[in-house]
């Protein structure tokens, strides 16, 4: 499971940024030490049949993600997800800096906070644990509760999902330009166990939703191009 959550850990940024920034901003994580909240998914493995080619990016389903807390009761988890968030914490500073490492984002001055993550499997006990860097957006955008902004960080977290369900992989932007938007790419088979990220030549965000099925209606009413806008730079 590891590959995986590293192949999209800057789709899974994103989504915790959206999810923490709706909770009331990055002035949250910075209470977590003494109320230790967790980025939950929920992920469904996929199964393996004749036809499964191996690639990485579909050996698991992720069907939600939450921000909890083990006080709250969340699907029964309290004392499993609050034994993984006090392992995570005792271990905080380790795990930031291997996060860091990966080079989530090109510029370590966007990162604003880290959060555990806890990836709940169907039909299974096992509860693996990373981390997951949390965005920071423009400085005036901290706890924003309006309404128009609450629909972007949702429909980020849908957008995300829909991308994801289609097969594609965000990837920090290689693009030129003030307001660069991510990346997208997929996987493709370099030998027998070995596969790679490739950047998808053509993809236009402002017309990609001509091609990308939409699960939910987006709240915002804004096309993908506008909706990675209003996120990123308000």
């Amino acid at each position: 499971m590891l590959a995986w959550v590293q192949l999209y850990s800057y789709t899974f940024t994103n989504m915790a940024t959206a999810v923490v920034y709706r909770s009331g901003g990055f002035k949250f994580v910075e209470r977590v030490r003494s109320e230790p909240h967790a980025i939950l998914f929920l992920v469904r493995p996929m199964p393996r049949t004749q036809d499964s080619d191996g690639n990485p990016a579909s050996s698991f389903y992720l069907s939600a993600v939450q921000l909890v807390y083990p006080g709250e009761g969340t699907i029964g988890l309290d004392k499993s997800l609050k034994e993984s968030c006090d392992f995570w914490l005792a271990n905080w500073s380790q795990a930031r800096e291997a996060a860091l490492r990966r080079r989530i984002y090109h510029d370590d001055s966007v990162e604003c906070g880290a959060l555990p993550a806890l990836y709940i499997l169907q039909d299974s006990v096992v509860m693996p644990i990373s981390t997951v860097l949390i965005r920071r957006l423009s400085p005036d955008r901290d706890n924003l509760s309006d309404e128009s902004s609450l629909f972007v960080f949702e429909d980020i977290v849908n957008h995300c999902l829909d991308i994801m369900h289609a097969g594609f992989i965000l990837q920090h932007s290689s693009g030129p330009g003030r307001r660069p938007l991510p990346d997208v790419g997929y996987m493709v088979q370099r030998k027998k166990r070995e596969w790679r990220w490739k950047l998808l030549f053509g993809w236009f965000w402002d017309q990609s939703d001509r091609t990308l099925p939409l699960k939910n209606p987006r709240k915002t009413g804004l096309n993908a191009d506008k909706l990675w806008e209003r996120f990123f730079y308000g």
